[in-house]
């Protein structure tokens, strides 16, 4: 815990119950028991967080192409800050993490959302006191028309793209003929390609 004013003061709390404690061995005042483990605050990191929530969701049914959506994000949220107090995760923490990744607006809402879903699940368990992702403004996604390619343009694409990288090849092929987005694309698996449609996970 770090010794700031909510720590320092937690820490108090917890010398004060155990001269209560020292008290009550040489029969001097009341002593509780239940009031020494109350006052220990429960120091949740972010992984753990993250680590019950997807279990939860596991628990709850979920599909597994949901859930590696979900775990994907969320592992790139938590690189470098998974020791961290879930409490000491801030709106600006957050702010840092979108700003310093280079994708598309629609993509940055996708991961926005499901560091929302993580800890709206922290607040219904009493692990922290509010959403600190609630109060991130959510990446304003263009509405512009998407730019059409013709025969030709995607039969030049995907002939470039197969020399130089079938998995590529594969992915936009599955863009063309799909109509997937890039951000769809990114969280499907081989399970996900059926012989007659593509089932993306829900973000």
């Amino acid at each position: 815990m770090r010794a700031d004013g909510q720590g320092w003061s937690a820490l108090a709390e917890i010398g004060r119950q155990l001269q209560i404690l020292a008290s009550a061995h040489t029969g001097e005042g009341a002593f509780s028991v239940h009031a020494l483990r109350s006052a220990m605050p429960d120091v949740l990191t972010l992984t753990e967080l993250i680590n019950e929530f997807l279990r939860a969701k596991a628990r709850a049914g979920r599909s597994e192409r949901y859930r590696r959506a979900l775990r994907y994000s969320l592992v790139k949220f938590a690189h470098g800050r998974g020791r961290l107090a879930v409490t000491e995760i801030t709106v600006h923490e957050i702010e840092s993490w979108l700003d310093k990744m280079n994708l598309q607006p629609r993509t940055l809402k996708g991961y926005l959302g499901d560091v929302r879903t993580l800890f709206n699940f922290g607040v219904r368990r009493n692990y922290l006191p509010r959403n600190p992702a609630a109060g991130v403004e959510s990446p304003v996604c263009d509405d512009a028309p998407p730019s059409i390619h013709a025969p030709e343009q995607a039969r030049a694409v995907l002939e470039f793209a197969r020399a130089y990288d079938s998995d590529i090849c594969r992915a936009l092929a599955v863009r063309y003929f799909a109509g997937l987005r890039t951000s769809e694309v990114e969280r499907i698996g081989e399970e996900s390609l059926m012989p007659d449609f593509v089932e993306v996970s829900p973000v």
